[in-house]
Protein backbone atom coordinates (compact mmCIF):
# COMPACT_ATOMS: atom_id res chain seq x y z
CA UNK A 1 0.00 0.00 0.00
CA UNK A 2 2.83 2.42 0.83
CA UNK A 3 4.40 1.77 -2.56
CA UNK A 4 1.20 2.80 -4.30
CA UNK A 5 0.97 5.94 -2.16
CA UNK A 6 4.52 7.05 -2.95
CA UNK A 7 3.98 6.38 -6.64
CA UNK A 8 0.88 8.55 -6.53
CA UNK A 9 2.75 11.28 -4.65
CA UNK A 10 5.49 11.39 -7.28
CA UNK A 11 2.90 11.81 -10.02
CA UNK A 12 1.96 15.16 -8.52
CA UNK A 13 -1.75 14.40 -8.94
CA UNK A 14 -3.99 14.79 -5.92
CA UNK A 15 -6.72 12.34 -6.97
CA UNK A 16 -4.52 9.20 -7.03
CA UNK A 17 -3.12 10.22 -3.65
CA UNK A 18 -6.58 10.58 -2.18
CA UNK A 19 -7.59 7.24 -3.68
CA UNK A 20 -4.58 5.52 -2.13
CA UNK A 21 -5.39 7.08 1.23
CA UNK A 22 -9.03 6.05 0.93
CA UNK A 23 -7.88 2.48 0.25
CA UNK A 24 -6.01 2.46 3.56
CA UNK A 25 -2.58 3.93 2.86
CA UNK A 26 -1.00 5.54 5.91
CA UNK A 27 -0.45 9.33 5.44
CA UNK A 28 2.58 8.94 7.75
CA UNK A 29 4.09 6.07 5.76
CA UNK A 30 7.88 5.99 5.31
CA UNK A 31 10.21 4.53 2.72
CA UNK A 32 11.97 1.57 4.31
CA UNK A 33 15.56 2.36 3.28
CA UNK A 34 15.68 6.15 3.55
CA UNK A 35 13.03 6.82 6.17
CA UNK A 36 11.53 9.49 3.91
CA UNK A 37 7.99 10.30 5.01
CA UNK A 38 5.12 10.62 2.55
CA UNK A 39 4.83 14.33 3.38
CA UNK A 40 8.54 14.98 2.88
CA UNK A 41 8.39 13.10 -0.41
CA UNK A 42 5.61 15.39 -1.64
CA UNK A 43 7.55 18.46 -0.53
CA UNK A 44 10.78 17.23 -2.11
CA UNK A 45 8.89 16.91 -5.39
CA UNK A 46 7.43 20.40 -4.91
CA UNK A 47 3.85 19.13 -4.92
CA UNK A 48 2.15 21.50 -2.47
CA UNK A 49 -1.40 20.34 -3.27
CA UNK A 50 -0.37 16.74 -2.66
CA UNK A 51 1.21 17.78 0.63
CA UNK A 52 -2.07 19.46 1.59
CA UNK A 53 -4.01 16.28 0.83
CA UNK A 54 -1.66 14.26 3.03
CA UNK A 55 -1.97 16.75 5.88
CA UNK A 56 -5.77 16.67 5.53
CA UNK A 57 -5.52 12.90 5.95
CA UNK A 58 -3.45 13.20 9.13
CA UNK A 59 0.21 13.49 8.05
CA UNK A 60 2.39 14.76 10.91
CA UNK A 61 3.73 18.21 9.94
CA UNK A 62 6.62 17.87 12.41
CA UNK A 63 7.77 14.31 11.72
CA UNK A 64 11.47 14.22 10.68
CA UNK A 65 12.58 12.00 7.83
CA UNK A 66 15.35 9.44 8.00
CA UNK A 67 17.99 12.18 7.79
CA UNK A 68 16.46 14.16 10.65
CA UNK A 69 15.00 16.83 8.37
CA UNK A 70 11.61 18.20 9.36
CA UNK A 71 8.95 18.97 6.74
CA UNK A 72 9.74 22.68 7.14
CA UNK A 73 13.40 22.03 6.32
CA UNK A 74 12.37 20.14 3.19
CA UNK A 75 9.85 22.81 2.20
CA UNK A 76 12.48 25.53 2.47
CA UNK A 77 14.85 23.58 0.24
CA UNK A 78 12.47 22.30 -2.41
CA UNK A 79 8.93 23.63 -2.26
CA UNK A 80 9.20 27.32 -1.44
CA UNK A 81 7.05 29.86 0.27
CA UNK A 82 3.58 28.33 -0.42
CA UNK A 83 4.63 25.04 1.19
CA UNK A 84 6.20 26.78 4.18
CA UNK A 85 3.02 28.81 4.65
CA UNK A 86 0.89 25.66 4.45
CA UNK A 87 2.93 23.80 7.05
CA UNK A 88 2.97 26.71 9.49
CA UNK A 89 -0.78 27.21 9.10
CA UNK A 90 -1.26 23.51 9.85
CA UNK A 91 0.75 23.64 13.06
CA UNK A 92 4.39 23.08 12.15
CA UNK A 93 6.71 23.99 15.03
CA UNK A 94 8.87 27.00 14.13
CA UNK A 95 11.07 27.06 17.24
CA UNK A 96 13.27 24.06 16.61
CA UNK A 97 16.96 23.37 16.15
CA UNK A 98 17.94 21.30 13.13
CA UNK A 99 20.61 18.62 13.14
CA UNK A 100 23.12 21.13 11.77
CA UNK A 101 22.63 23.31 14.87
CA UNK A 102 20.74 26.09 13.11
CA UNK A 103 17.24 27.15 14.06
CA UNK A 104 14.43 27.01 11.52
CA UNK A 105 14.46 30.80 11.44
CA UNK A 106 18.17 30.77 10.58
CA UNK A 107 17.45 28.37 7.73
CA UNK A 108 14.71 30.65 6.41
CA UNK A 109 16.97 33.70 6.64
CA UNK A 110 19.70 31.79 4.83
CA UNK A 111 17.65 31.98 1.64
CA UNK A 112 17.66 35.77 1.77
CA UNK A 113 13.88 35.85 1.47
CA UNK A 114 12.37 38.39 3.87
CA UNK A 115 8.87 37.00 3.25
CA UNK A 116 9.97 33.56 4.46
CA UNK A 117 11.45 35.11 7.58
CA UNK A 118 8.24 37.02 8.16
CA UNK A 119 6.25 33.76 8.03
CA UNK A 120 8.40 32.28 10.79
CA UNK A 121 8.30 35.44 12.92
CA UNK A 122 4.52 35.80 12.57
CA UNK A 123 4.18 32.22 13.83
CA UNK A 124 6.22 33.02 16.94
CA UNK A 125 9.78 32.09 16.00
CA UNK A 126 12.22 33.40 18.62
CA UNK A 127 14.91 35.55 16.94
CA UNK A 128 17.17 35.51 20.00
CA UNK A 129 17.99 31.80 20.10
CA UNK A 130 21.75 31.30 19.69
CA UNK A 131 23.27 28.32 17.96
CA UNK A 132 25.61 26.12 19.95
CA UNK A 133 28.64 26.17 17.68
CA UNK A 134 29.49 29.87 17.94
CA UNK A 135 26.81 31.50 20.11
CA UNK A 136 25.40 33.58 17.27
CA UNK A 137 21.74 34.40 16.69
CA UNK A 138 20.03 34.87 13.34
CA UNK A 139 20.42 38.65 13.76
CA UNK A 140 24.15 38.25 14.43
CA UNK A 141 24.50 36.27 11.21
CA UNK A 142 22.82 39.07 9.25
CA UNK A 143 25.14 41.65 10.80
CA UNK A 144 28.15 39.54 9.76
CA UNK A 145 26.86 39.36 6.19
CA UNK A 146 26.13 43.10 6.04
CA UNK A 147 29.70 43.83 7.19
CA UNK A 148 31.36 41.30 4.90
CA UNK A 149 33.29 42.75 1.99
CA UNK A 150 33.10 39.38 0.27
CA UNK A 151 29.28 39.28 0.25
CA UNK A 152 27.62 40.53 -2.96
CA UNK A 153 25.73 43.82 -2.67
CA UNK A 154 22.40 42.09 -3.21
CA UNK A 155 23.08 39.68 -0.37
CA UNK A 156 24.00 42.51 1.98
CA UNK A 157 20.78 44.35 1.06
CA UNK A 158 18.60 41.30 1.70
CA UNK A 159 20.38 40.73 5.03
CA UNK A 160 19.63 44.32 5.99
CA UNK A 161 15.94 43.85 5.17
CA UNK A 162 15.88 40.67 7.24
CA UNK A 163 17.72 42.35 10.10
CA UNK A 164 15.13 45.14 10.13
CA UNK A 165 12.36 42.54 10.39
CA UNK A 166 14.14 40.74 13.20
CA UNK A 167 14.75 43.96 15.13
CA UNK A 168 11.08 44.88 14.81
CA UNK A 169 10.25 41.53 16.42
CA UNK A 170 12.55 42.08 19.39
CA UNK A 171 15.83 40.68 18.16
CA UNK A 172 18.92 41.96 19.93
CA UNK A 173 21.21 43.58 17.38
CA UNK A 174 24.90 43.42 18.26
CA UNK A 175 27.73 45.36 16.69
CA UNK A 176 30.33 43.42 14.72
CA UNK A 177 32.77 43.94 17.61
CA UNK A 178 30.28 42.48 20.08
CA UNK A 179 29.71 39.53 17.78
CA UNK A 180 33.44 38.79 17.63
CA UNK A 181 33.51 38.85 21.44
CA UNK A 182 30.58 36.42 21.59
CA UNK A 183 32.32 34.02 19.20
CA UNK A 184 35.57 34.27 21.16
CA UNK A 185 33.80 33.60 24.47
CA UNK A 186 32.04 30.56 23.03
CA UNK A 187 35.33 29.22 21.64
CA UNK A 188 37.03 29.66 25.03
CA UNK A 189 34.15 27.93 26.81
CA UNK A 190 34.41 25.02 24.39
CA UNK A 191 38.14 24.72 25.03
CA UNK A 192 37.57 24.66 28.80
CA UNK A 193 34.99 21.91 28.46
CA UNK A 194 37.27 19.80 26.27
CA UNK A 195 40.44 20.35 28.32
CA UNK A 196 39.65 17.72 31.02
CA UNK A 197 38.98 15.19 28.28
CA UNK A 198 42.38 15.83 26.70
CA UNK A 199 44.12 15.52 30.09
CA UNK A 200 42.25 12.31 30.88
CA UNK A 201 43.20 10.86 27.50
CA UNK A 202 46.86 11.77 28.06
CA UNK A 203 46.87 10.14 31.52
CA UNK A 204 45.40 6.93 30.18
CA UNK A 205 47.96 6.91 27.39
CA UNK A 206 50.85 7.32 29.86
CA UNK A 207 49.51 4.59 32.13
CA UNK A 208 49.74 2.07 29.30
CA UNK A 209 53.44 2.65 28.72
Amino acid sequence: MSRLLFRAIRSGRVLPVREALADGADPNARLVKSGMTALSEALTCGHVDVARALIDAGADVNAPDGDGCRPLDVALLYAGRPAVKLLIERGAEVNYIADDGNTGLMAAAGFGDAALVQLFLAAGADPNVAREIDGLTVADIQVCTINSQDAPAGMRKSSQRILDLLAARGATVHSIQEIESIKDARWRATQEVNAPRRVSTAVRSDSRR
